[in-house]
């Protein structure tokens, strides 16, 4: 599958962390095989950012030919919609962060 890490903040503005948007990265995974991130491959780092207040990581791994685009509906750089995994294809697991200054 494929490994897509996904910030959205308190004002449901979505962030895509991983893959890096600058660069081609290979977001590829196996299941049952350890991923570090970040990986050597990439470049940049993530840091806590504004606004503060609660923000929620999602860790989502899609099928190799799926598109995050089939998973979340984002419009204006805003969470929309997320599709419900009844085909069980794919999956996501949410962490929740209280970002401070």
């Amino acid at each position: 599958g494929k490994l897509w890490v996904v910030q959205v903040d308190p004002h449901d503005r979505v962030n895509v962390l991983y893959p890096p948007a600058q660069g081609q990265v290979d977001h590829r995974i196996s299941a049952n095989t350890p991923t570090d991130l970040p990986n050597p491959q990439w470049t940049t780092s993530i840091q806590a950012a504004e606004p503060a207040g609660m923000s929620e990581l999602a860790f989502i791994v899609t099928p190799i030919n799926q598109d995050l685009s089939e998973i979340l509906t984002i419009q204006n750089g805003r969470l929309i919609r997320t599709a419900f995994a009844s085909d069980q294809k794919w999956s996501m697991t949410r962490v929740k962060l209280d970002v401070r200054r």
